[in-house]
């Protein structure tokens, strides 16, 4: 890299007695930006960061707010001022849209694995002057399937069948080589021919049901069939009595995550334990089959063993363990892991005297039918309020546990009949 100057810097760290200490440094930088030395003699990088010239973020998400039609909003989302995260857009004219947003490099070449890390900064060649424009970028407006969707997941199947081509894009745009199962669900919950209606949406927003469960409880059982061992009788026989849904009454949840994630671990991410690994060719059937039966059979009485030791019990209830805990409200939970194609997604933290609680998933929800009038409903699962004494910090916690929403109130009309206090300034 080739060094353009040294430039003196400060940062003050506050002491144990209150007082701030200003510590200086020296930041040198590069043509790409600035430099920094990695730890254990790891060597010198250079940071070239996009979007440093592009200031326009929040005029761009008020200018989306603000659109009343497509053409207001596309022109909104094409100054390509957000960094990064999906757009998803409907109105009340039936137009609907994907768009993999993001504020991305232009590279002569080099694909998603070669830009994912580090590159060497002693040739011009991986210096990057530009990025891609809004129509350059993958989207889907309008399919034929008739919906759009984003799970975290990359933009190639967005809609099934399949509007946007890898092949048709720069091989770093991203490397299709996974799909969890719960952008898969996603995609089956909104496909078909038939015409869905607002409720109907709304059931489908709280599906527990496992796909993973769906596609690989089949084999598993039929390979454990045989077995006289009591470990794999008894977890065969509670998994065979369970509905594949995570709600508080399921005795055969805890097992089936439990071996869930002996079989794919990683946050059930790994795929070497299947028949069939995950494939863009057929990529809401994939990853499916046991590759070896006997040891998947195994793992079952691998989870047996360990849902006792976590749980106490075999068939202990899901919603005993699994619990949404805020203050003084404590209620029994449903929804799991995404990775196990769960939709209704809580990724649950560690055990603490035998319950658990929610780190992530099921935060801030809201469902809209672009009709008139407007439908709209939502829930904030932890609530509005983080201040200590707030009734508000787990009063949304009730709509999470009964699977509910509450109206969100849109007109200026319903804010004002629900005020509940008022202060002047």
């Amino acid at each position: 890299m080739l060094f353009r100057s040294t430039i003196a810097k400060s940062y003050k760290v506050r002491q144990t007695d209150g007082s701030l200490k200003t510590v200086n440094f020296d930041q040198r930088v590069a043509v790409q930006g600035p430099v920094f030395d990695l730890p254990d003699n790891g060597g010198t990088i250079a940071l070239k960061v996009a979007g440093l010239d592009r200031p326009g973020v929040l005029q761009q998400y008020l200018d989306m707010d603000k659109a009343e039609n497509w053409d207001q909003f596309r022109a909104a989302i094409s100054t390509v001022q957000a960094v990064m995260f999906n757009i998803v857009y409907g109105d009340r004219d039936g137009n609907i849209l994907y768009f993999d947003n993001g504020i991305l490099p232009k590279h002569p070449n080099g694909d998603y694995d070669y830009w994912a890390g580090p590159v060497p900064s002693d040739t011009s060649a991986t210096l990057w002057t530009d990025v891609h424009s809004y129509d350059e970028l993958p989207k889907v407006f309008n399919p034929a399937t008739g919906y759009v969707q984003n799970a975290n997941d990359e933009p190639w199947v967005s809609t099934y069948p399949p509007a946007i081509r890898p092949a048709d894009y720069p091989p770093y745009f991203g490397a299709p080589k996974w799909m969890s199962m719960r952008p898969q669900m996603s995609n089956r919950l909104l496909m078909g021919d038939s015409r869905m209606s607002f409720d109907e949406f709304v059931e489908k927003k709280v599906t527990t049901t496992s796909l993973m469960a769906e596609r690989m409880l089949p084999d598993l059982l039929a390979a454990a069939a045989s077995s006289r061992d009591p470990d794999i009788v008894a977890a065969v026989r509670l998994l065979r009595g369970w509905d594949q849904r995570f709600e508080p009454d399921a005795r055969g949840a805890l097992l089936f995550e439990t071996w869930a994630g002996i079989f794919s671990p990683e946050n059930f991410t790994v795929e070497d334990n299947y028949a069939v690994e995950w494939t863009l060719d057929d990529p809401l059937q994939t990853p499916r089959g046991l590759k070896n039966p006997a040891e998947a059979v195994a793992m079952l009485k691998e989870a047996a063993v360990r849902t006792r030791q976590l749980y106490g019990r075999l068939d202990r209830p899901y919603g005993e363990v699994s619990r949404f805990r805020l203050g003084a409200v404590d209620l029994p939970a449903n929804g799991g892991f995404g990775n196990t194609g769960v939709f209704r997604t809580i990724t649950w933290g560690p055990l603490k005297d035998g319950t658990r609680t929610p780190l992530a998933g099921e935060t801030w929800v809201s469902m809209v039918e672009f009709g008139t009038p407007l439908r709209a409903v939502g829930v904030m699962s932890y609530g509005n309020s983080s201040q200590p004494g707030s009734s508000h910090q787990s009063d949304q916690l009730r709509f999470l546990a009964s699977k509910t929403f509450r109206n969100l109130w849109i007109d200026r009309k319903d804010v004002e009949a629900n005020l509940e206090e008022r202060q002047t300034f």
